[in-house]
């Protein structure tokens, strides 16, 4: 007798769907194998982010004299001497 490849029909696969279903469970298995470390990575590592900038000091707000000595320092910068000329200017004036 001689040996033939038999092509699979459509007439072959309705009786049986285990052979499609079974790689697709498989599948789904390793799908979430891969997805579980990656969502646990991704959690450490913003739970690290969120430590270290908590961690920076909170400047306490200047008083009366250190804002009035800041801004005079600011006013006598290249900055503060534009802004003093264009307030002294028309258009300044007009706002």
């Amino acid at each position: 007798m001689k040996k033939t490849k038999r092509a699979l029909n459509a007439s072959d696969l309705s009786g049986d769907r285990s052979i499609l279903i079974k790689p697709a469970k498989n599948m789904k298995k390793v799908i979430y194998a891969l997805i579980l470390p990656l969502v646990v990575v991704s959690g450490l590592v913003f739970a690290n982010r969120g430590i270290e900038t908590s961690e920076r000091p909170i400047p306490k707000p200047l008083s009366a004299a250190e804002m009035k000595a800041e801004r005079k320092k600011w006013e006598a910068s290249p900055d503060g001497i534009m802004v003093k000329k264009w307030k002294e200017s028309p258009a300044g004036k007009g706002v």
